[in-house]
């Protein structure tokens, strides 16, 4: 089949789904990360099921790393991942954990992913086919390695925060940037970050909102597509939707994701915070 778009409609994606030509479907591999009873009750019709939680690794507070390649390579072949797939994902959490999945796949240098615009919501709301019961993968044997240019952690920030043409964006609430309410030992930011917080990128259906809007709004804001940006949250789930926006669909190519995102930074002691 010839490679999806970055970001389907649920229309066209059940156009897809639905055709009769063999050539538009092969290939094509639809990944659930709802929660396993929005999943058990009612999914799009041969989608596999990926549970948010095998995408996470870490011991509290930093619960937000990636995983080992093995447990990634093994998870991926369970779901019949070839270099071949198409991948089409999808959730029920305004495209956070689908988008942490595309980033994940990114870190392995598998690029051929499309996100579902507006997730299950939107499928629902689109009165489009659906099934109960679980897809069952075929596997594969697909070799997998990490990337690490995609990751940068607590070191690289502190290296580089004097540096001119580095942008961080700090994608949580007003109140968690202002310091106003404290997930972490330390409330706050890091210094210098942009906020923008990712539920802005959104509309009211949970779609992305109108791109020229978006790309006038973090212009304004002071970011920059020539400098490098790395973008987090509190655990780089809600930071994978800023993520994917800013590089799939309006050309952030130096986009960077710090998982280990305000869980860390927040809970370390020598990490400079302003608020």
């Amino acid at each position: 089949m010839n490679e999806l778009p970055a970001i389907i409609s649920p229309e066209e994606l059940n156009r897809l789904m639905t055709d009769n030509h063999e050539t538009n479907r092969q290939g094509m591999l639809i990944i659930d990360l709802c929660q396993k009873p929005e999943y058990q009750s009612r999914s799009i019709p041969q989608a596999i099921h990926i549970d948010p939680s095998e995408l996470v690794y870490g011991d509290k507070p930093v619960t937000g790393l990636l995983p080992p390649k093995e447990s990634l390579q093994s998870l991926f072949r369970r779901i019949g991942l070839t270099q071949d797939s198409q991948v089409v994902v999808y959730d029920d959490a305004k495209g956070t954990w689908a988008c942490r999945l595309i980033w994940t796949l990114d870190v392995l240098g598998f690029e051929k992913t499309t996100l579902l615009n507006g997730g299950m919501d939107a499928w629902v709301n689109a009165s489009l086919p659906l099934t109960k019961g679980y897809a069952e993968p075929k596997g594969s044997q697909i070799n997998l390695s990490i990337d690490k240019s995609q990751v940068v952690d607590k070191a690289y920030i502190l290296n580089a925060l004097n540096h001119n043409q580095l942008t961080v964006w700090d994608a949580r609430s007003d109140d968690e940037f202002n310091g106003t309410k404290a997930l972490a030992k330390r409330s706050g930011h890091i210094p210098g970050a942009l906020h923008y917080e990712w539920v802005r990128l959104l509309d009211k259906e949970g779609k992305v909102r109108d791109l020229q809007d978006l790309q006038m709004e973090l212009a304004t804001l002071g970011f920059d597509p020539a400098h490098e940006l790395i973008t987090h949250c509190q655990t780089h789930r809600r930071s994978s939707l800023t993520y994917f926006v800013a590089k799939k669909l309006l050309g952030y190519d130096k986009i960077k994701a710090y998982p280990g995102s305000w869980a860390e930074w927040g809970n370390a002691d020598e990490t400079p915070v302003a608020s």
